[in-house]
């Protein structure tokens, strides 16, 4: 459970950028009013006022925006569960419904406004439940006249696993470099290093600098924001920031050599018995390190390392 948390802070710390959420709703969910929002005066609300079943959920990201004069609100579901919950359109209801109440008692207002309900799932399993509450309402022929009359919802998915590499890095954007980062082979995840650096190369420091605070605290896991936040919020140029994309991939996997090399000491020496070595390269693998750093780190041939992948 503890991963999820630290996943939902990762993704609700990249989607506090408003003009990151622009991009998500630009090339994933693709409808024309998005257009028309001005997404330099949206408003994050706060997530605090749902009941207390909800409350220690810290992935739902709200915004209220402007749509021809008239307020819009957006609620972002973010799921990474690997289990995916058949009843998610009456969990998403619930929210929404929450969020009318909200609405209801701090506005006064002769209608409600429209919500837009979005669910990002970064699960690995296949998503398989239904995304509007119809089909989980069993409804048989006796009952069609009544039909009309039981409630109705739907939300709007964003299944990140469905998407190919090839399509991401097409959208050649920071939200899907994000779920090129998520969801590719880790053979691949150096290789687009170049393409990635391109990319933000266009984009306003600000956005960049959130980008790699997610990159390094999705690379670290468990490490802080706030210390990473500190030695990136310092970056002055697009330039500056595409070196130091490459510079972090490195530092990480040094990292990670040394700490599968620690690990291999629990069990013996690195340089002891083969049965240990192999245990340190299956470790690193794992981690999708570079074979050639596995086979200095361990001293295995590339041969056996390749073997051991396949």
């Amino acid at each position: 459970m503890e991963n999820f948390h630290t996943h939902d802070r990762g993704y609700k710390y990249l989607f506090s950028h408003p003009m990151l959420v622009k991009e998500l709703l630009e090339s994933f969910v693709g409808m024309d009013w998005i257009q028309e929002i001005d997404f330099s005066k949206a408003v994050s609300v706060n997530t605090s006022f749902v009941s207390d079943e909800f409350k220690n959920r810290e992935s739902d990201i709200i915004y209220r925006l402007k749509f021809r004069g008239k307020e819009l609100y957006l609620f972002l579901l973010i799921e990474f569960q690997s289990t995916v919950d058949r009843y998610m359109a009456l969990r998403m209801l619930r929210y929404v419904v929450e969020l009318y109440e909200y609405i209801i008692r701090n506005k006064k207002a002769a209608s409600l406004p429209a919500i837009f309900p979005l669910l990002l799932y970064n699960g690995e399993g296949k998503w398989t439940a239904p995304d509007r509450l119809s089909k989980l309402i069993d409804v048989t022929d006796e009952l069609k006249q009544a039909k009309p009359y039981m409630p109705e919802f739907r939300f709007f998915p964003i299944i990140e696993n469905e998407y190919s590499e090839k399509t991401l890095l097409k959208l050649g954007n920071i939200v899907s470099s994000v779920f090129f980062f998520e969801n590719c082979d880790k053979e691949r995840f150096r290789d687009a290093i170049e393409e990635i650096g391109k990319i933000l190369e266009k984009r306003d420091m600000g956005v960049v600098r959130t980008f790699f605070i997610w990159l390094e605290k999705y690379l670290r896991k468990n490490a802080s924001l706030e210390t990473i936040e500190k030695n990136i919020i310092t970056l002055k140029s697009t330039r500056e920031a595409t070196s130091l994309l490459a510079k972090t991939i490195e530092k990480i996997e040094k990292e990670l050599i040394l700490k599968g090399r620690k690990e291999g000491k629990l069990e013996g020496k690195l340089e002891g018995k083969l049965e240990e070595k192999r245990t340190v390269a299956l470790t690193l693998l794992k981690k999708g390190i570079d074979e050639n750093i596995i086979s200095e780190a361990t001293g295995l041939s590339l041969k056996e390392i390749r073997a051991m992948k396949q």
